[in-house]
């Protein structure tokens, strides 16, 4: 593969096949520490439909530093398939496939979404589809993330009248912020993404010295709503 046909399915990932795998596996084996490769190869797996995707998505996405491009790279794919059925075939248009590319959503944010907890309510049940490579999205973003102390977390969700020890005044601020927070978390977790944005802009405005981190949350939470109108 020339460096000049590499750039051209960076450009239009949608023009990867099944041929092309063996020579992008054997680029990130040679080249490790190439993160474009790796996302690409990874894409070529969706898109071919391979059965190796989930082995190859846990080994290979611990060493992608963007996991929020690389997520969203595969639900481009997902979101242009579940659509091939209902409308006429058609070449991406450039604008298209950078898009999967131009986010900038905090890799943070998307750890903090996926932390385990046995203390979260079930989902309701609601009208958006399940993504198509969920699961496995999920697993290897949850895979070695910092977790979230239980114990407060089972506190905020399950019973947020619960008595606790007196917070410090300088820390009253911090602790209604996780609370807020934590009830967008529980949002996300029931994909009722909409709301989970209504938490985070508001609390955005009320903690105008934390916009750059909530407004990574806002643009993220942004492609989740507009994934989920275009599923």
């Amino acid at each position: 593969m020339t460096r000049e046909e590499f750039y051209r399915y960076i450009d239009r990932p949608a023009l990867l096949t099944a041929a092309t795998l063996p020579e992008l596996a054997r680029i990130v084996e040679a080249f490790p520490c190439f993160h474009a490769a790796r996302m690409l190869y990874l894409k070529n797996l969706a898109l071919t439909g391979d059965l190796r995707l989930k082995g190859e998505l846990e080994r290979l996405a611990v060493g992608v530093p963007d996991r929020a491009r690389l997520f969203l790279l595969l639900q481009d794919e997902a979101r242009l398939k579940d659509t091939a059925d209902a409308a006429p075939a058609r070449r991406p248009t450039t604008d298209e496939a950078h898009g999967a590319f131009d986010s900038s959503a905090s890799t943070d944010y998307l750890r903090w979404l996926t932390v385990d907890t046995d203390t979260e309510p079930p989902a309701e049940p609601v009208a958006e589809p399940k993504m198509r490579h969920q699961d496995l999205i999920d697993s290897f973003i949850a895979h070695g993330s910092e977790r979230l102390d239980k114990r407060r977390l089972q506190r905020a969700v399950s019973d947020p009248t619960a008595p606790a020890p007196a917070p410090k005044p300088t820390e009253q601020a911090a602790d209604s912020s996780f609370f807020t927070e934590t009830l967008a978390h529980v949002y996300i977790r029931q994909k009722r993404y909409a709301k989970a944005l209504e938490i985070i802009r508001s609390l955005s405005e009320k903690h105008p010295e934390k916009n750059i981190y909530f407004e990574d949350q806002i643009r993220f939470l942004e492609k989740l709503v507009e994934h989920s109108k275009q599923s």
